[in-house]
C-alpha cells in the first residue's frame, strides 16, 4: 500500500480511463493537505549540491514529507529527481546554476553547425540517473518514482544557444535546427528508457506532473513556442512534438501561458497526443475562466489536466464533460481536502 493512500488500485483504474478519455466513476480529483501543523518539506534544496550525493539522507527526507501529507481523492505520494527545468541541455554540457527551488543554465554553442556530442559521464546526467536508481530501490510499494524534468527539443536548443540565437537559427540555419532536433529526440529516448529501466516493478511512469500511466508517458512541452509565430512553430517544432508523441503510449502536452494558445489547433491535430495540461500563467485568469478553450480541447477528443483552486470545481465541472478530466488542488486541512473530493463526486456517474 502506498504511504497514506489505501485506494491506489482504484486510482490506477481511473487513470487508465482518463487516458482513454473515458470515465470510471467520477473525474479524477487530487487534493493534498498537511496532516499536522508542522509540515516538513523534502530537504532537496537545489543550491546544496552535495545533498544529491547522499541518497539515504534524501530518502529519509522524502519519507518524512510523505508521512506528513494527507492524500485525498486520487492524490498519491510521488517523488522525482529534479535539477531544475529542461535538464537535458545540462546533460549536453550547459553549466547548471542551482538556485533555491529551481535552476538556470548558460548557453554553450556559438552555432548549430557542429555535430552533437553525448558524454555518458556528464555530472548532471549521472546525478539524475543515480538518484533515480537509488531512490527507486527503496520505493517499491511505498511511493511512485517519476521521471525527471528533462525537457525536449526546442527548449533544449534555447538553452544551448540562447533564445534570440535560436530564433535566428530558425531563419538562417533551419537544416541545422532540424538535424539537432532529430538527434536530441533520439538521445532523449535513450535517456528516458535508461531512467524507466531502474524504476520499481509496477511503478508505471509519470513526469513532473502527477498524471500516472501504466505504460509510457511524459509531459511534452516547448515553452519557447511563446516567442514563435504559429507558422514558425508549425514548420520547425510541430513535427518534433508529433514524433515525440508517437513514441509514447500516453503523451500529454504542457501548454504554458496565453502566448502558447496560438498553437492549440496545431497541437490538437496530433493524433497520438492524448491530453493537454493547461497552465494559465502568472496573474492571468484561472482555468475556470478559460472554458471556451477547454471545451475545444475536449471536443477534439483530448483529456484535460488542470491545476485549480478549490472553488473552481463547480464552475469547471458544470461546463466540461467529466470524461478525461484531472483536477489537482490543495487545502490546509484533511477535512477540507475530503470536502473537495465530495464535491467532485457529485459529478460522477
Amino acid at each position: 500500500m502506498l504511504i497514506n493512500q489505501p485506494n491506489w488500485p482504484t486510482i490506477q483504474q481511473r487513470f487508465q480511463a482518463f487516458w482513454a478519455c473515458e470515465l470510471l466513476d467520477r473525474p479524477i480529483i487530487q487534493v493534498t493537505a498537511p496532516r499536522r501543523e508542522a509540515h516538513p518539506t523534502v530537504k532537496v534544496y537545489l543550491q546544496e549540491e552535495d545533498q544529491w550525493g547522499n541518497p539515504p539522507a534524501l530518502l529519509a527526507s522524502i519519507l518524512e514529507c510523505m508521512d506528513a501529507t494527507y492524500y485525498a481523492g486520487d492524490a498519491y505520494p510521488v517523488w522525482m529527481p529534479n535539477l531544475g527545468p529542461t535538464t537535458f541541455s545540462a546533460f549536453l554540457g550547459c553549466p547548471l546554476h542551482l538556485e533555491g527551488y529551481t535552476s538556470w543554465q548558460e548557453p554553450i554553442l556559438d552555432s548549430l553547425a557542429g555535430e552533437p556530442v553525448w558524454d555518458e559521464a556528464n555530472p548532471a546526467w549521472q546525478a539524475t540517473l543515480t538518484l533515480t536508481r537509488e531512490i527507486a530501490a527503496a520505493a517499491q510499494g511505498r511511493f511512485i518514482v517519476g521521471i525527471s524534468d528533462i525537457g525536449m527539443g526546442g527548449d533544449v536548443l534555447c538553452h544551448l544557444r540562447g533564445n534570440e540565437e535560436f530564433c535566428t537559427d530558425l531563419f538562417d540555419a533551419p537544416e541545422d535546427v532540424a538535424r539537432w532536433l532529430t538527434w536530441i529526440r533520439e538521445q532523449w529516448f535513450r535517456c528516458y528508457e535508461a531512467l524507466c529501466a531502474v524504476l520499481p516493478a509496477g511503478n508505471g511512469t509519470q513526469g513532473w506532473m502527477p498524471a500516472w500511466s501504466p505504460a509510457r508517458t511524459y509531459p511534452l512541452q516547448n515553452d519557447c513556442g511563446a516567442i514563435l509565430s504559429a507558422a514558425s512553430y508549425a514548420a520547425h517544432l510541430l513535427p518534433d512534438t508529433a514524433a515525440f508523441a508517437a513514441r509514447l503510449d500516453h503523451a500529454i502536452f504542457h501548454l504554458d501561458g496565453p502566448e502558447m494558445t496560438q498553437h492549440i489547433d496545431l497541437l490538437l491535430d496530433i493524433p497520438s497526443l492524448r491530453a493537454i495540461q493547461w497552465t494559465p500563467g502568472t496573474n492571468k485568469p484561472p482555468a475556470s475562466q478559460c472554458l471556451p478553450m477547454l471545451q475545444k480541447i475536449q471536443a477534439a477528443g483530448k483529456g484535460l489536466f488542470l491545476y485549480i483552486e478549490p472553488w473552481e470545481v463547480e464552475p469547471l465541472l458544470e461546463n466540461l464533460r467529466p470524461e478525461g478530466v484531472i483536477l489537482h488542488t490543495w487545502t490546509t486541512t484533511p477535512d477540507e481536502a475530503d470536502a473537495v473530493v465530495g464535491r467532485v463526486e457529485a459529478f460522477g456517474r
